[in-house]
């Protein structure tokens, strides 16, 4: 009796859903007349097809075992809350979307050049270029931003830059007033305020003039005086010595040399004698130095050699630069 029971149910149940088996070779839920072309066809106005829901890590469990054979199976991934396809591969979300953010690698991409109005639209590699030059221009029936009075016409007056040409350029403005000034800086620091407090500080003034100006950035003050050319032995002092003119003067004319002597004073005594008058006329001049087989100016000893100490200026010749004092 149990067993006839179960039978009854069994058949009630299977006669009250709309599937229908045909043939072995489709299913049909909700219709009696599945596509023949469909393995499974799904109809119904209340309700929907519930895809299998895994969070990422069910999901990425799953693809591990998975691979050519599984291909096209379909997921709904509660985490990304999206939908999934695998590929034989890999899990590929739907719609596709670019999760490493680089915009250079988007399905689309969008690029706009506003010097030829050309927008470049780009799937997967593969651009596509679309002149917008129309609408940038404002299109058929459109005015031109030059177009002052609406006519459609370039008239000259609309080419207010001047170059000859009626673009975009014309439509700017003219240049407005200058802007008011703006406020003064702050004052700068004295060349003087060498720590740069802005406070004159004793140590500021260098020159001691109790006065803080430009004449205290000079540099390190006066320096040592030199030598003077009369102080032979750099002491500093006025020697007697060094008054070498004898004047009790100690100036540029002790710096001076001895005064040397004549070429014709043949005795060096420093007098002009007769006999040095070698020519004769009354004169004693360079002209009583020549002499045919007299003795050389600077023969200071009359031995008629060229002694070392007759050099005078040391340069190796005996001449008449040897015989000025």
């Amino acid at each position: 009796m149990n067993q006839l029971r179960q039978f009854i149910l069994f058949c009630t149940i299977l006669l009250s859903t709309s599937i229908v088996i045909k043939a072995q070779n489709n299913v049909g839920i909700g219709t009696t007349t599945p596509n023949p072309n469909a393995v499974l066809e799904i109809n119904s106005n209340d309700k929907g097809l519930l895809i299998p829901r895994l969070t990422t890590a069910q999901r990425n469990t799953l693809g591990a075992g998975m691979g050519l054979v599984e291909k096209g199976m379909l997921v709904f991934d509660n985490d990304d809350e999206i939908f999934y396809y695998w590929d034989g591969i890999i899990w590929r979300p739907i719609p596709v979307i670019d999760n490493d953010g680089d915009p250079t690698n988007e399905l689309q991409d969008l690029d706009y050049d506003p010097a030829t109005n050309i927008l470049i639209i780009t799937n997967n590699d593969n651009a596509t270029p679309v002149d917008l030059s129309d609408l940038a221009t404002g299109g058929s029936g459109g005015l031109n931003c030059w177009d002052a009075n609406g006519n459609g016409l370039q008239d000259p007056a609309e080419d207010t830059n001047g170059d000859g040409n009626f673009n975009n350029l014309d439509c700017q403005g003219p240049e407005g007033a200058t802007g008011p000034a703006g406020p003064q800086g702050s004052d700068g620091v004295s060349c003087w305020d060498t720590n740069g407090d802005g406070i004159n500080d004793p140590v500021e003034d260098t020159n001691g003039d109790g006065a803080f100006t430009g004449e205290d950035c000079q540099g390190g003050g006066t320096g040592t005086n030199g030598i003077n050319c009369w102080d032979t032995n750099g002491n500093e002092m006025d020697d007697p010595i060094e008054d070498t003119n004898g004047d009790g003067n100690f100036d540029a004319t002790d710096c001076q040399g001895t005064i040397g002597l004549n070429c014709w004073d043949l005795n060096n005594d420093g007098i002009n004698d007769p006999a040095e008058d070698t020519d004769g006329n009354g004169v004693f001049n360079t002209a009583d130095c020549q002499s045919g087989a007299g003795l050389n100016c600077w023969d200071l000893n009359e031995n008629g050699g060229q002694d070392p100490n007759e050099d005078i200026n040391g340069d190796g010749l005996f001449n008449a630069a040897d015989c000025q004092g």
